[in-house]
């Protein structure tokens, strides 16, 4: 207790009533909440076997087991303490026959959910190219966060056509579900919440068990959890909240930060306690951290502060592209690795996936070692190696993997068993699985329609190849792509996931456009050798460790001595999705304070004046972001042209040229502030201000002819339009990728 600073004290002598405890980053509330459990224990006012403590993760259940263990020994083994997840589970095994179930249920994660998902849309005759499972299995468990049923879920949806199909596969996979004897994990909690509902004697029970519950990161609980707890807790009231409303950043998968911001309304009399000091990181970084959340109105009056040294200004750097902005790190990595600093107390932070390309590129070429923490690394991902699959087929039609995985990529109604025939097929005959279509389809093997699918597929590789010695890089992917379906598959899907996946592929036609042959081969073929380079290396200094490359949602809870936050522009940080919406909004710049207070001790912030999209070049508008951080903690560095680096001396790379090193000099000729800033740092043309794709324009595609656009919708990797043509298709595209013409 003598650790204690006077607010982790007074949360920590608080042993009655409801507590709603704001911690702010690096403020000690693990220990808090230790401190606490140890103190209600110690002092009799519940035995151990009467807590309950409901974590967000197993690992910080672990760790606080571990700690009240060290407190007060064996009997914290006692105390009910994990995730909300792992303690309904419990109670469901437990009282299985109240849902009707046997205590040996199933529990589906999330390749189950998925593949049941996939089964009800095919009993349901539902197309998985325009209504995406994974989209599917996202929108049931947001309606289980809410403790919808399918029931309750179809009474909401009004006319929306495409919830209208989700709902009837929601009701045949929860019905599946049942049959099989499974839940997944939306109805873990719901269940439970459904459970206490029916059986109010059996609420009444767990109510008298369980005599003080605390909850950890309350600001991320969804409607589901909050019921679980207010269940819990409305008799005795011994409830204690730890969170952040100012650290909510789950929005997207059913977090209501709204729970947190009304506890006291829910529980009237509350007690308030504030941790606002920080232990983690310098003046520096926490007064920029502090000025910046402070633009938020949707959060409670408090204000971080710490006893740590003043520390190093925060930098924000200002690069000509995502190339030079990788290569400015990349350098400055190598300066703080070359004073004997470790490379895992460095981390770089990004808004989304994507971004890691250029980074991974420049790491590689330069021999730092990292890894991609809770992610896959960029040439690894579902639909890059789907994009490159194609490529090599282009390359060599013998290829049999990649055909496969090609002709399945999208869905083009070529089924498994289809594929198995003209396996056997091909092998009988010693050939390859493209060389045999013609003749398979001959012989009538399968079906009219399904041969002539993959003689479509195989005339599609075909043409791009024999026109791929006349195309640069980037034309021949566009081309690919346009003939092969793959974009418009994924364009005329609305989820975050298919936008990520735009947003990866969108980086990989950067990689090609970019891409400079170092001989005389063919560019495809040395391109692909490069990337199966890229892909192997995985080098890792055992005493040094790694650069960890994360998005900065999986930043959450951790920290590094070191910190890059890149990609600080309108429309990729905050994000496109947020633009029009306030409460979005909020939550990306709640995401910026989260990324920033994660550094101890340096933080540098960088942002690009251009952007490739879909091969074309594109000027960026700096972050709103940067016009909020205070001028008295950063100091601004631009960059005309990326940093060159001392041993650099490799001329064979190609990527790796000659730069030049530009002074750091502060901006000044940039005026950051909120008045003009939007106008200052918006150096497009205004031509690309205006709206370009507005509602009844008319417009010129290649191959499908004149049209008028009927819907526009700008997003991270260009504007989803959706057009009527004069041959009465209509067709949903990625404007800047399918090269339409405005009239």
């Amino acid at each position: 207790m003598t650790n204690l600073n006077s607010a982790q004290l007074a949360a920590v002598s608080h042993t009655k009533g409801p507590l709603l405890v704001l911690a702010g980053p690096g403020s000690g509330k693990t220990m808090v909440l230790v401190q606490r459990l140890a103190r209600i224990i110690e002092e009799g006012h519940a035995y151990p076997s009467e807590i309950l403590s409901v974590t967000f993760t197993n690992k910080a259940a672990g760790e606080m087991a571990s700690r009240v263990e060290k407190l007060i020994g064996s009997r914290a083994r006692e105390i009910s303490i994990g995730t909300f997840h792992s303690i309904c589970l419990k109670l469901l095994r437990k009282h299985s026959e109240k849902i009707g179930m046997s205590p040996k249920f199933l529990v589906y994660d999330d390749y189950d959910q998925t593949a049941l998902v996939k089964e009800c849309l095919a009993a349901l005759n539902i197309d998985t190219g325009k209504i995406l499972p994974n989209a599917v299995v996202d929108k049931i468990s947001r309606a289980k966060d809410s403790c919808l049923d399918p029931k309750s879920f179809a009474l909401k949806l009004g006319d929306n056509p495409y919830l209208r199909k989700i709902s009837k596969v929601y009701d045949l996979y929860q019905n599946r579900l049942m049959q099989l004897e499974a839940v997944d994990f939306g109805d873990l909690i719901r269940l439970v919440v459904k459970m206490f509902d029916d059986y109010p004697e059996l609420l009444s029970l767990y109510r008298r068990r369980w005599k003080y519950v605390m909850v950890d990161e309350y600001q991320d609980t969804n409607n589901a959890q909050y019921r679980f707890i207010e269940h819990l807790v409305k008799e005795h009231r011994n409830i204690c909240v730890v969170g952040d409303e100012d650290q909510s950043i789950y929005r997207w998968r059913g977090a209501d930060v709204s729970n947190i911001l009304r506890f006291a309304e829910d529980f009237p009399g509350c007690d308030v306690v504030k941790l606002e000091q920080n232990y983690r990181s310098s003046k520096a970084i926490i007064r920029a951290a502090a000025v910046l959340i402070n633009n938020n109105a949707g959060r409670t009056d408090k204000e971080i502060w710490t006893d740590n040294g003043d520390g190093e200004k925060v930098s924000v750097v200002s690069c000509d592209s995502e190339r030079s902005e990788a290569e400015f790190v990349a350098c400055k990595i190598q300066e703080v690795a070359s004073q004997g600093k470790r490379y895992g107390d460095i981390s770089v932070f990004y808004r989304t996936n994507a971004q890691s390309r250029p980074f991974e590129e420049a790491f590689s070429i330069k021999g730092i070692p990292y890894r991609i923490y809770g992610g896959v690394r960029f040439y690894e991902r579902a639909e890059v190696r789907d994009v490159i699959s194609y490529l090599k087929l282009v390359v060599d039609s013998n290829d049999d993997l990649s055909f496969l995985r090609a002709v399945s990529s999208p869905s083009r109604g070529v089924g498994k068993t289809s594929l198995e025939k003209l396996k056997s097929y091909a092998a009988f005959r010693g050939i390859s699985l493209s060389a045999a279509i013609p003749s398979f389809v001959g012989s009538g093997a399968i079906r009219r329609s399904t041969g002539e699918k993959l003689l479509e597929f195989c005339s599609v590789i075909a043409s791009v190849r024999d026109a791929s010695s006349s195309m640069g890089l980037g034309e021949l992917v566009r081309e690919l792509l346009e003939k092969s379906g793959y974009i418009s598959a994924l364009a005329s899907v609305s989820s975050v996931e298919s936008e990520s996946r735009l947003e990866n592929i969108n980086e990989l036609l950067t990689a090609m456009e970019e891409f400079v042959p170092a001989s005389d081969s063919d560019p495809l073929v040395e391109f692909l050798d490069r990337i199966a380079l890229v892909s192997e290396i995985d080098r890792m200094d055992d005493d040094r460790g790694a650069v960890t490359l994360m998005t900065i949602h999986l930043a959450k809870g951790l920290e590094f001595p070191s910190v890059f936050m890149v990609g600080l522009e309108e429309g990729l940080f905050p994000h496109s999705r947020s633009l029009n919406d306030p409460n979005e909004l909020e939550e990306e710049r709640r995401l910026c304070y989260v990324g920033m207070t994660r550094a101890m001790n340096d933080l540098t912030i960088s942002y690009t004046f251009k952007r490739r999209l879909f091969g074309a070049e594109k000027y960026s508008v700096a972050s709103r972001f940067l016009g909020e951080l205070p001028e008295d903690s950063i100091r601004r560095i631009s960059l005309s042209s990326p940093p060159f680096c001392a041993d650099d001396n490799d001329s064979s790379v190609s990527v790796n040229r000659s730069f030049k090193r530009r002074s750091f000099l502060p901006a000044d000729e940039f005026d950051y502030s909120s008045d003009d800033f939007s106008g200052e740092f918006d150096q497009r043309p205004q031509e690309e201000r205006r709206a370009p794709y507005s509602n009844g324009m008319r417009v010129r595609h290649p191959v499908f002819g004149v049209g008028v656009v009927r819907s526009c919708e700008k997003t991270s990797f260009g504007h989803k339009v959706m057009v009527s043509f004069n041959s009465g298709e209509v067709k949903r595209l990625i404007a800047e990728f399918a090269g339409l013409v405005c009239l």
